[in-house]
């Protein structure tokens, strides 16, 4: 199995954390609008690549599931 070092997390975590709470308020702005729309009118935003932050967060969103996979109920 391999080795994982995980010095200096601590440091990772605290130059992280600002971009994620800046994240969470830019979608934040977005999500009276993201909870009224269809989801047609949503995979559109997304294909459209007119918003950088939610294709960004999107993104993100993909790689985490996969990551994340079977951890939580229902994603087996």
């Amino acid at each position: 199995m391999a080795t994982i070092e995980l010095t200096n997390q601590k440091t990772l975590e605290t130059q992280i954390k600002p971009m994620m709470t800046a994240l969470q308020n830019a979608l934040g702005d977005r999500l009276p609008v993201w909870q009224k729309i269809p989801v047609e009118k949503k995979k559109l935003w997304l294909d459209s690549a007119k918003d950088p932050v939610l294709t960004l967060a999107y993104t993100l969103h993909m790689y985490l599931k996969d990551f994340f996979k079977g951890v939580d109920d229902g994603d087996n």
